[in-house]
């Protein structure tokens, strides 16, 4: 339809459209043509934009000065902009907000890196590598979108999220070809990948990685695939006599077997945990009635959990039924040691900060701990800590902000819990470290609140219309 309508008025236009024959009356409108070159175009975008993501997530470390992946974000985003100037100009008025804050976080970052004592190249690296790409990465993704979009640009991150998802699955049920294929990606990048056998904080067995560089980073990109197809899957409905957003039981439960599938066979908890979240909050929030039967049905479940746990953990001997092994008490060790940075310096480290830098300073307060090792082997392992410990008390402007965006947006952010439990155990997360997926995500959540916002407003004339 061309969303045009023919009105008939009286008099002798009337006439003359009673004289017509009665086939050209009823005759259904021609559909308009499909612009074929702007199908192509968009396809094609589609394809260079999964592209990046794939490199992405195969080549992580792989560099030509500088990071491939960034390169080629950065010449897909430039060229974009010179064939796109209107949608880039429509994604960039839509991150205006988000831009300001990167702006922020970028001089706060630097400047505190300097009265820390860090070198001053070393900190404007740490600020470019940190906020630089945080801005091409959500620009490339806002601006797909606008071309193509919400929902095809997040069905690109999930099927290439899948993909390495798939491969991990491959490892876990023994298929050597999988790591096979693995281990020949990471002599592109010249580097050893951390691959099945690790010696970290997470413990040494053999853990699936998938073709991406490590299995913590797996556990954050099946987090945020999850995320990505929640947002795909949330509609404007008319419910009763109320127009809102929501989502199926049945879409939500498909996407939280298939989260709990790739945690297991990557060794990951925190995906675990972050799926669970995600199911409580969604249903405080759409569905209270259901909530309370659900917590009444396994409250007796809750109270013989440790007891569940203790004999699936001596059956299976999994990391993933484990609570008290050194993994889980060296975090409690390292969140004690960040507290600890963070009241000496409220005012933040900087871009640049380095926790095990200070360790031996701190490592008297730690005698007796069996975890003391852990903080000058590892960093803090809490995306809060590590976060407050580099931007200090000056990030809590920003912090406002993003608490205001939640409060307004609750259902939308309900789909990243999985991902915020995760980075809570972990060394990622935004504007921390080098954190690459979480943008391409982000970046397509103003178009699609727009596209939201169109569906309503549609809904709402439909609603208004006389019977």
């Amino acid at each position: 339809m061309s969303g045009h309508e023919t009105l008939t008025f009286p008099g002798r236009d009337s006439a003359a459209s009673s004289a017509m024959p009665q086939a050209s009356r009823t005759a259904p409108p021609r559909r308009p043509k499909v612009d074929r070159w702007e199908q192509f175009f968009r396809l094609s975008m589609l394809a260079a934009y999964g592209l990046v993501i794939f490199i992405s997530i195969i080549a992580t470390n792989w560099r030509l000065g500088l990071p491939v992946r960034s390169l080629v974000a950065m010449g897909l985003l430039g060229a974009l902009i010179l064939l796109r100037p209107s949608d880039a100009i429509m994604a960039m008025k839509r991150l205006s907000g988000f831009c300001l804050i990167a702006l922020y976080l970028s001089v706060l970052g630097f400047v505190l890196s300097l009265f820390s004592g860090g070198d001053i190249g070393a900190a404007l690296l740490a600020t470019v590598q940190i906020s630089g790409q945080a801005v091409v990465q959500t620009l490339l993704a806002a601006i797909v979108a606008e071309c193509c979009g919400a929902r095809p640009t997040l069905k690109i991150f999930v099927i290439l999220i899948g993909v390495t998802s798939l491969v991990a699955v491959l490892q876990f049920i023994g298929v050597g070809v999988a790591w096979n294929v693995r281990d020949a990606l990471s002599g592109v990048q010249g580097d050893v990948v951390e691959g099945r056998f690790s010696e970290a904080l997470d413990g040494g067995e053999v853990r699936s990685i998938g073709l991406s560089y490590s299995k913590t980073i797996l556990a954050g990109q099946i987090c945020l695939a999850f995320a990505a197809y929640l947002l795909m899957r949330l509609q404007v409905v008319k419910r009763l006599r109320s127009i809102r957003i929501d989502m199926s039981l049945t879409h939500l439960g498909y996407g939280l077997l298939v989260l709990a599938f790739v945690a297991i066979a990557g060794g990951n908890r925190s995906p675990l945990l972050g799926g669970a979240v995600v199911l409580v909050l969604f249903l405080l929030r759409t569905r209270p009635r259901l909530f309370v039967l659900a917590m009444v049905l396994c409250f007796p479940v809750i109270l013989v959990a440790n007891s569940i746990l203790a004999e699936l953990q001596s059956a299976t001997d999994s990391r993933i039924l484990q609570t008290g092994d050194n993994s889980s008490l060296g975090r409690l060790t390292l969140i004690k040691y960040g507290v600890m940075l963070f009241v000496d310096n409220p005012f933040g480290y900087g871009a640049t900060f380095e926790p095990r830098d200070y360790a031996l300073q701190y490592l008297g307060y730690f005698w007796g701990d069996p975890t003391k090792s852990y903080i000058y082997r590892y960093p803090l392992h809490n995306y809060v800590m590590s976060v407050a410990n580099i931007y200090g008390v000056l990030a809590l402007p920003v912090l406002f902000k993003v608490i205001g965006i939640f409060r307004k947006n609750v259902l939308i952010y309900i789909t990243f819990a999985a991902y915020i439990t995760h980075i809570l155990f972990h060394n990622s997360g935004p504007f921390y470290q080098n954190e690459i997926f979480f943008w391409f995500v982000v970046g397509v959540v103003p178009k699609l609140k727009s596209e939201w916002r169109s569906a309503f407003g549609a809904l709402q004339v439909k609603a208004a219309a006389p019977a």
